[in-house]
């Protein structure tokens, strides 16, 4: 059982930008610099929220800078820099959502949260990238400040009598953090072992903290990753991958933690003809339990986990026609 409540809202958005590419040193060097204006609108016309109050109108207008530049160092490996500001203006389905959800064993609501004000972002980036021999690679590290950063957090968990019985209630809404650093680092690897197959790997780590009270950003991902094989021929493939994340402990006092884990899935994919497609899935083929951190992210580290495990093993199948 369920209720949802999105209210009509004119809506009016314009983005105007200019770019440039200079080219220097012969071409070994590409400089591209920006630069962009965004002007946002949002009524919903005096519509009401569960509570008889109005949701409020939103307008917000913003000039948005970047600079990125892009070295040649050989013809096969490349390093970049770059300098972005973001802006991200709350849209309906952030500001004004009303939407709860009941079922066995579970029930949580998303209250609205019109007041948000627009993120804005300096976000300062350098990696490389690039082919040796049968490897390729990349490696980035980024450093972000955000004002007013967009965070959905869990403000109220309550024991309540559903339909289906006692169960634990989750409220959630989207709320603004004053200021925020985030840090972080991607890689990823493949080896091309032969023509025809293909190993490969990329991790992610990041950091986030609230600038104000040194709280951790509980949006924020354990160290995550991917590693596994793709073995191709002409007209079918086969991967098979291990999705993997560490154990996340960097969480703010009775907060939720998580362990790590790993899952393996399998994919075969079969161009039987010209027309037909066939795609074939098992997820999870280990039947392993675990949690994702950002499924609990914010709950206390007393709240019941249950509802909140991934599938187990499962398998799925399509067959897509093209006519």
């Amino acid at each position: 059982m369920s209720t949802d409540k999105f209210p009509v809202n004119d809506v009016e958005r314009m983005g105007l930008f200019i770019n440039d590419e200079i080219s220097l040193l012969d071409g070994q060097l590409l400089v591209t610099p920006g630069a962009r204006f965004d002007k946002y609108k949002m009524d919903p016309g005096g519509a009401l929220k569960l509570d008889g109050t109005e949701f409020a109108s939103i307008e917000k207008n913003n000039v948005s800078f970047n600079l990125g530049a892009l070295y040649k160092i050989e013809p096969d490996l490349i390093a970049f820099a770059q300098f972005g500001q973001g802006f991200k203006v709350p849209a309906y389905d952030l500001a004004y959502i009303q939407h709860s959800q009941i079922g066995f064993g579970y029930y949580y609501e998303i209250i609205p949260s019109e007041d948000l004000a627009p993120e804005k972002s300096d976000t300062f980036e350098v990696g490389v990238r690039g082919h040796l021999g049968d490897f390729a690679f990349s490696a980035a590290a980024y450093y972000n400040e955000f004002d007013d950063f967009i965070s959905i957090d869990v403000v109220k968990v309550e024991d309540v009598v559903g339909p289906y019985g006692p169960v634990q209630k989750l409220t959630w809404q989207y709320q603004n953090i004053e200021a925020v650093t985030i840090k972080g680092i991607e890689l990823g690897v493949n080896y091309f072992v032969s023509e025809n197959l293909t190993l490969f790997a990329n991790a992610a780590i990041q950091e986030g903290e609230d600038d104000t009270t040194g709280e951790y950003i509980e949006s924020i991902n354990p160290m995550m990753g991917s590693t596994g094989i793709t073995y191709e021929q002409d007209t079918w493939s086969t991967e098979v991958i291990v999705n993997w994340a560490s154990r996340m402990s960097k969480v703010n006092d009775g907060k939720m933690k998580t362990s790590g884990y790993g899952s393996v899935d399998w994919l075969v994919n079969w161009q039987i003809n010209d027309e037909i497609n066939f795609n074939l899935v098992a997820n999870n083929i280990f039947d392993k339990e675990y949690v994702m951190y950002s499924n609990v992210a914010g709950l206390s580290d007393t709240d019941s986990v249950n509802q909140f495990t991934q599938a187990g093993r499962n398998l799925s199948a399509n067959v897509k026609y093209s006519f």
